[in-house]
């Protein structure tokens, strides 16, 4: 009994150390949104360490149902920008088969559905530059998410948050996705399958 307390401390331990080996860290706001003409806007984030990213917007079609255009990237930093939900996970893995708003590597522009006074959700991947220095899910890289409203006239950025150690982060939360730990799940599958013989070897001995 003792080796297994012995044991579930040094998981104990582990765990631990794993989860502050990497601490997510979260910026809050995550982007900005400038106006410079009647129905032109642009998006900017500052969250990964590679620099500054931004997307220019356009309103077509004003009114109760209007279309957000996405009419240019900045190239100086890569980015990837979708439609998203409150409470969706954004990391590396959720821009992988969705349809692309904004990204510039290969470079895409794309368009969504508003509807005046509904609040919507654009995530974001920011990462190395778009020619062979780094990609999303490198180090510098940073996932976040804006909250926007369009009210028939003016769109507003109503919220924004970003994780900027590459781990992820929950949309419409400052929460970062939680990382599973290798060595830790692996120290536990240990004390699982020690404890399990212990038992085992228990019961042999009681029925002897």
């Amino acid at each position: 009994m003792k080796s297994l307390v012995t044991c579930f401390g040094w998981l104990a331990v582990a765990l631990m150390y794993c989860s502050q080996a990497r601490a997510a860290a979260i910026n809050w706001p995550g982007a900005s949104l400038s106006q410079y003409g009647e129905v032109n806007y642009t998006l900017f984030s500052d969250a990964s360490s590679y620099g500054r990213a931004s997307v220019d917007l356009l309103i077509l079609d004003g009114g109760s149902f209007s279309t957000l255009s996405a009419q240019g990237a900045s190239v100086g930093i890569l980015q990837i920008w979708i439609a998203t939900s409150a409470g969706t996970p954004i990391d590396a893995l959720s821009f992988d088969s969705a349809s692309v708003f904004a990204n510039n590597s290969p470079y895409m522009l794309g368009s969504i559905q508003m509807t005046a006074n509904e609040p919507f959700y654009l995530e974001f991947g920011l990462g190395g530059t778009p020619v062979g220095q780094g990609s999303l899910g490198s180090q510098g890289s940073a996932y976040g998410w804006v909250e926007l409203v369009y009210d028939g006239t003016t769109l507003t950025l109503l919220d924004s948050a970003a994780e900027t150690t590459g781990i992820g982060i929950y949309a419409g939360t400052y929460t970062a996705i939680p990382e599973p730990c290798t060595a830790g799940l692996a120290l536990a599958g240990l004390g699982a399958i020690a404890l399990r013989r212990k038992l085992r070897r228990s019961k042999c001995m009681s029925t002897r």
